[in-house]
């Protein structure tokens, strides 16, 4: 796993939403990407729950800003399009404790993966890869 303090055990989401699309879920037994309480993690480019294409850097237009259906924890209600991390969501890590993270915080994927994972980061928002230098691939804990 590596540190526990450091690896999301449990966090905010909005199951199945996007620029034009409401939150939504699927119970369906054959449910795309992973169930209904299961999705990528706020890194990859093909999550559900935790869309940030509207993140600047990250190309989206039009609809809504997904961010605020996850990310609702903020201090008032960021325009569509607001700065990275201007949304806000809880996290708890695997030793307990918590956190209010920023959007583009919760985007790093160190704290999501188990020390050893080796990703491809060509699916991962570009703001994310900039923030974090990640080259094309990565391993986690390393």
């Amino acid at each position: 796993m590596g540190n526990p303090a450091n690896k999301v055990f449990c966090a905010d989401g909005a199951r199945f939403s996007g620029p034009f699309i409401e939150p939504d879920y699927d119970l369906r037994v054959t449910a795309p990407f992973g169930g209904a309480f299961s999705d990528d993690a706020p890194y990859s480019t093909f999550t559900h729950s935790w869309d940030r294409s509207r993140a600047p850097l990250n190309g989206g237009v039009g609809g809504n800003d997904p961010r605020i259906y996850a990310y609702r924890h903020s201090i008032g209600q960021p325009p569509p399009g607001a700065e990275a991390n201007a949304f806000k969501m809880n996290v708890v890590f695997f030793d307990g404790h918590f956190e209010t993270q920023g959007d583009l915080s919760t985007s790093n994927p160190q704290q999501w993966l188990p020390q050893g994972t080796v990703l491809r980061t060509t699916r991962i928002w570009t703001d994310t890869r900039i923030t974090y230098q990640l080259p094309s691939t990565i391993t986690i804990g390393e």
